[in-house]
């Protein structure tokens, strides 16, 4: 296989923020796309694993918006590499069930009272997320695949200035929302 497309991604997490990954894809005539979903040093919002099914489908829309089916793997560096297997399930099947909420919130009050926030609707039909370690991502992929030390796998490292512009932008999203929460709390 070889990287066809290498990109900053940003991605909705949870409670309105977002989250920011290094994605890589790798492609070979007759064979399903591999991406690899990293996990940047300087993330300054969801963590990937809490939010693989948004981060799946927004992959879905930017990269393969024809439908195409891809292998998406969760990396952090420096060489923890893992597979994410998903059942691919509409909301239509089962409406109610939770599993198809990308944020539920409960809230209590300095006073103890609860609220409950649902969530939005998980976007696409990325489902039930099972995770299943890779050992040598080299031979997975046919292909030497690049990597960082932890404290260098950052925004800016990995695309300059513009990484660093993206990441802050993120960060400052981020914060308004954390903002208004402390706001609505009071």
């Amino acid at each position: 296989m070889q990287l066809e497309w290498e990109l900053l991604l940003t991605f909705p997490g949870i409670g309105g923020m977002q989250g920011i990954c290094h994605a890589r894809a790798y492609e070979a005539p007759g064979y399903r796309p591999v991406v690899i979903a990293g996990e940047l040093t300087d993330n300054p919002g969801t963590y990937i694993p809490n939010a693989i099914e948004t981060l799946a489908h927004t992959i879905q829309e930017q990269l393969y918006p024809d439908g195409r089916e891809f292998q998406l793997i969760q990396h952090r560096p420096p060489d923890e590499y893992l597979a994410v297997d998903f059942h691919h399930r509409s909301v239509s099947e089962n409406p109610d069930d939770p599993e198809h909420l990308v944020d539920q919130l409960i809230i209590i009050t300095p006073d103890h009272e609860r609220h409950r926030f649902p969530g939005n609707m998980k976007p696409g039909d990325f489902r039930d997320p099972r995770w299943i370690p890779i050992k040598a991502i080299d031979t997975l992929l046919r292909c030497a695949v690049q990597r960082w030390e932890p404290e260098e796998y950052t925004a800016a490292t990995i695309a300059g200035p513009a990484g660093q512009q993206l990441r802050d932008r993120v960060q400052a999203h981020n914060r308004s929302v954390s903002q208004r929460f402390d706001e609505w709390l009071g």
